[in-house]
């Protein structure tokens, strides 16, 4: 399917074959303005930057974009620039299709600026021959999607020079080789996003060499949502490839205390350049909470640039994933550990389940830290509420106030309800 799940095969036969197909193909019908031309009669016109202007406001009316591609020459390529913004391939007659138009139509592949794949087999052999020949076609690709439950392989996207951002969901890698080669031979590649992905562990770690045409990326932000990867062989490749100097944002949720471990080696190489990180932390009761971790392995001491702060919430998370520490303590461990000067907002997500905690001693620290000096810089702490009862969650919004007057009396407090917190 291409363009959007609304995308039928009329739909795209109109955007190549319309009376204005630019290939070598004589026009079905003359344009308007030649007929109207050649009787003599005045035609009113709008200037090109005018029209593309329209067209533009029309980009998520696939309906709308082909008609439009069907008014005049001089509409079709901005017509095409919208349509073909984002292309989903999900299995052989589909991508054969694509590889067929972009044969007959070159250019269409620079419009392409999403490719959104998806498969659901073991390794499809069509994906392993086709992509690599569609991937030399597509040279304006920003954002690359990989879904489905499917195994993927790195060699499939080694024609990608152009992706900045890669977003993957719940697909799988066999071996940790192939998760860090799929990264090597995307080097433009400034984010990524991994949410319920599946990589399977090696022996030792073997990345593809650095080339001319592969050089390393420079990451710039890491997603990692309930993704099962090796922290300790990924971190550590990360390091030394000098991968980790450009990232300025971490997001992790959940993570686990041997996780946790690694994480807190990895930001200290970071250092100054880390400018934002949210995190969720999840535990069983038998492991001793976090306090042995933050005083010898995790510290935001090198952070001196952070900007912002955001925590999961920890009973929701317990309760999502069926552990049995639901404790928030580790959250004034990590707020006493912030030693920049630059900290602008802290995000909290707080779910039913963590409203006994809050109310308790152990959020104490975390109202004083807040009102502290070292966090006068603060222009924002939002604290996203969800709760079936309005009741509850009004009343903790009137308790959290009190605890923090000053924040409160500045307008800083920002309470957002009925936003249920992100558990992945």
């Amino acid at each position: 399917m291409m363009g959007n799940a609304s995308c039928n095969t009329r739909g795209m036969d109109d955007l190549f074959f319309s009376p204005y197909h630019t290939s070598t193909k004589e026009p079905l019908i003359q344009s308007t303005s030649v007929v109207h031309n050649e009787t003599r009669f005045p035609f009113p016109s709008l200037p090109p930057e005018i029209t593309d202007r329209i067209i533009d406001h029309l980009h998520g009316d696939l309906q709308s974009l082909r008609q439009c591609s069907l008014v005049c020459k001089v509409w079709l390529p901005r017509s095409r620039y919208h349509y073909f913004h984002s292309i989903i391939l999900g299995n052989q007659s589909t991508c054969r299709r694509f590889v067929r138009l972009l044969d007959d139509n070159p250019n269409v592949g620079y419009c392409v600026k999403e490719l959104k794949i998806f498969i659901y087999f073991e390794q499809p052999s069509w994906l392993a021959s086709i992509l690599p020949y569609i991937a030399q076609r597509l040279p304006s690709v920003a954002r690359l999607h990989l879904g489905g439950n499917g195994l993927y392989q790195a060699l499939w996207f080694r024609h990608f020079n152009s992706v900045q951002e890669l977003y993957m969901s719940s697909c799988t890698f066999e071996t940790i080789n192939e998760f860090v080669a799929l990264l090597c031979y995307l080097p433009s590649l400034k984010d990524m996003y991994c949410s319920n992905v599946l990589v399977g562990d090696a022996a030792s770690l073997k990345a593809p060499p650095i080339t001319t045409t592969h050089p390393r990326p420079a990451l710039r932000k890491l997603e990692v949502l309930s993704t099962r990867l090796d922290s300790k062989m990924f971190t550590e490749w990360l390091m030394e490839e000098g991968m980790h100097r450009s990232v300025e944002e971490i997001v992790l949720r959940p993570l686990q205390k041997y996780h946790l471990v690694n994480v807190g080696r990895f930001v200290k190489a970071i250092g100054p350049s880390l400018k934002r990180f949210e995190i969720a932390l999840i535990a069983l009761r038998s492991q001793g909470g976090f306090d042995d971790v933050f005083s010898t392995s995790f510290s935001f001491a090198p952070c001196t640039q952070l900007r912002s702060l955001a925590f999961g919430s920890p009973g929701g998370y317990s309760t999502k994933y069926s552990t049995d520490d639901p404790s928030s303590r580790w959250i004034s461990s990590m707020l006493s550990q912030v030693t920049s000067p630059f900290i602008q907002d802290i995000t909290f997500w707080i779910e039913d389940s963590d409203i006994i905690c809050i109310r308790s001693e152990e959020w104490a620290p975390v109202f004083s830290i807040l009102e502290s000096e070292k966090f006068r810089t603060l222009k924002k702490v939002y604290l996203k509420l969800w709760g079936e009862s309005k009741m509850l969650t009004d009343a903790l919004a009137m308790f959290i106030r009190e605890k923090l007057p000053r924040l409160d009396r500045e307008g800083v407090l920002v309470f957002v309800r009925d936003e249920r917190p992100p558990l992945i």
